[in-house]
């Protein structure tokens, strides 16, 4: 059955427009759609008849719908953003401060390299190309702060820092965050040397845990 006959079958009785629960599907339908042909073609390259063919919908609906190519972009990121945000809520784990700060950064990059996040990532930049000036949610910075505020509580409960001033604290998360988060993604995704795994990751997270333990004393001030 289409989507389409779908939306026929649960008309009013009366005969009139759709329900609302037929509209909400329809319009699921089109945004999961148009989707697809963002992250596939890019916003230049996708087109709003092929969107409204493979949604099985007339393309006027689209455009009654969203107005525009661009309308219909926005959309779609305005329901991929709750997916993106929901990344944020990974739970701190226990156990020592290693463990903590590998698992955590562990989690991190699980979540953000799943093929979802991957594509609002995506969906991102396209609409950077489609409208320059548009103002971004700040979505991301947002993560990254909190992610660098999770490391930060992490090394705040542990003795051995105690004496820290809290500028300093913050450095050592932030240096801790990009050491082991923000590298070995870029790794996976742009430069392409760090295996998309769970085991590739748990290795060099292990690995730079080992450099940063070591210390390197002749990079020490005199």
């Amino acid at each position: 059955m289409t989507v389409v006959n779908a939306v026929e079958q649960i008309r009013s009785s009366k005969g009139g427009r759709p329900t609302r629960e037929a509209a909400a599907e329809l319009g699921e339908r089109i945004l999961d759609i148009a989707l697809e042909h963002f992250l596939r073609y890019g916003f230049e390259g996708a087109s709003m008849d092929a969107i409204a063919a493979d949604a099985q919908v007339s393309k006027r609906t689209l455009y009654q719908r969203h107005q525009s190519k661009k309308g219909l972009l926005l959309s779609v990121r305005e329901r991929e953003r709750h997916v993106y945000r929901a990344i944020v809520n990974i739970p701190l784990p226990r156990g020592s401060v290693r463990q903590q700060i590998g698992m955590l950064a562990h989690n991190i990059l699980d979540a953000i390299l799943n093929a979802r996040a991957l594509g609002f990532m995506k969906l991102a930049q396209e609409i950077r190309r489609a409208e320059p000036g548009l103002v971004e949610d700040g979505a991301f910075e947002a993560m990254t702060s909190y992610w660098a505020g999770a490391f930060r509580s992490v090394l705040s409960r542990d003795p051995m820092l105690a004496d820290y001033e809290p500028d300093r604290l913050q450095s050592v998360a932030s240096v801790l965050f990009d050491a082991l988060v923000t590298v070995p993604f870029a790794r996976t995704t742009i430069v392409g040397n760090l295996e998309d795994s769970k085991q590739a990751r748990s290795i060099e997270i292990e690995r730079v845990l080992d450099v940063l333990a070591g210390g390197i004393p002749s990079l020490q001030r005199p």
